[in-house]
């Protein structure tokens, strides 16, 4: 095995203490050596180093019973930006998250998609204007993630189906035209499920579900999307539940989209609000449907089990509104309808409540300036 040189021994020790000061969040220059087994030395100069490329900084210092107070270091938490937009059918979002995925500004402006360089031009300038109005300098930006409802290619270069969004086709260099930052594409269900791996780091195999007005979903493996093959990988919306049964906008029929979509659950409600208030207030015709929702649920649930034993994550619109029997309905639904004995809880309700798609699209950005420290 080749001998590191002192210059990459250098790199790969402030690499570590700099990963070390972002999962401490605050620590002590003595502890840095401690728990990297590194002499005070070099752990001195790579802290001087991180601090001249803004990267870390003091912050006050710790309690001590005797001697000098050891001085708290922390990363720099706006010291790089990454940005985030979902477009939808009438809107766009877009929000801007520091290094640890906190949101620190969010706007949205009412926009119907049109594949034509005016709504890209349009998609430009808002973009561009929110980004200058948070004053920042050109290096801390580190890109701009853009989620998309439709598949896109495993290059990232173009989407490669979209009936709801009706941009099958489009490719980033379209969205990507006006804005005067780095851009990616990514389907919004993956950069949904990446926001929640990002804050349930206990969990690095799972998958994700985002009950939505439209239903979603997607693989993580060793805390990475798995994109499959071909069309995609965790396309669970488009699962045969009930073959022949209801029509999918796919242009097929039975697909989960269809029975566990908020818009399947919703019926001739209003909105979901309106759905869980008069579920709440024990209105029959509403506790039909969602009992026989969960019901739905739990069958996919426990299909998607059979197949590969991860954690489930679910998220979307809907979760917000269960509570806790509603929680442990769908457990135990879950569990009767496995073939085998097992008890253990691996269904959870995400984390990330609030933008999560486009949380997501911004962290890709980030995620990719941390490895590269």
């Amino acid at each position: 095995m080749k001998k590191a040189t002192t210059a990459e021994l250098k790199r790969i020790n402030r690499s570590n203490i700099f990963k070390l000061i972002y999962a401490e969040q605050k620590i002590a220059k003595q502890d840095i050596a401690a728990k990297l087994q590194l002499s005070l030395p070099p752990v001195t100069q790579c802290l001087k180093e991180l601090e001249q490329m803004q990267l870390i900084e003091k912050n006050g210092r710790f309690e001590s019973s005797g001697g000098r107070k050891p001085q708290v270091i922390s990363c720099v938490r706006k010291s790089r930006i990454g940005f985030g937009i979902e477009v939808l059918k009438n809107q766009i979002r877009i929000i801007a998250v520091d290094i640890y995925g906190s949101i620190l500004k969010e706007s949205r402006i009412d926009l119907f998609y049109a594949n034509t360089p005016e709504y890209y031009r349009q998609l430009g300038d808002f973009v561009n204007s929110f980004v200058l109005s948070m004053r920042i300098a050109d290096k801390r930006i580190l890109g701009v993630g853009i989620a998309v409802q439709g598949l896109v290619a495993p290059d990232g270069l173009f989407i490669t189906y979209s009936p709801i969004l009706g941009c099958t086709g489009a490719h980033l260099e379209d969205f990507s035209k006006y804005i005067d930052y780095p851009c990616r594409l990514i389907h919004d269900s993956e950069a949904a499920a990446f926001a929640e791996l990002w804050f349930s780091r206990d969990i690095t195999d799972a998958i994700y579900l985002a009950l939505s007005k439209n239903l979603g979903g997607a693989v993580v493996i060793n805390s990475a999307l798995h994109r499959g093959q071909g069309i995609g990988s965790g396309l669970i919306e488009h699962m045969v539940l009930e073959p022949g049964g209801r029509p999918c906008y796919c242009g097929k029929k039975g697909c989960l989209e269809a029975y566990c979509s908020a818009d399947a659950l919703i019926g001739g409600d209003k909105d979901l609000d309106s759905f869980f208030a008069a579920l709440h207030s024990g209105k029959s015709d509403q506790a039909v449907r969602w009992d026989r929702y969960l019901d739905y649920l739990s069958t996919a649930i426990n299909n998607m089990h059979m197949l590969i034993d991860y954690e489930v994550i679910l998220g979307g619109h809907i979760t917000p509104y269960f509570n806790e029997s509603d929680f442990y309905k769908l457990n135990k639904l879950v569990h009767e309808k496995c073939s085998f004995p097992e008890q253990r809880d691996y269904i959870h309700i995400g984390k990330c409540s609030h933008a999560v798609v486009a949380t997501g699209a911004a962290l890709l950005y980030v995620n990719e300036f941390l490895d590269s420290i």
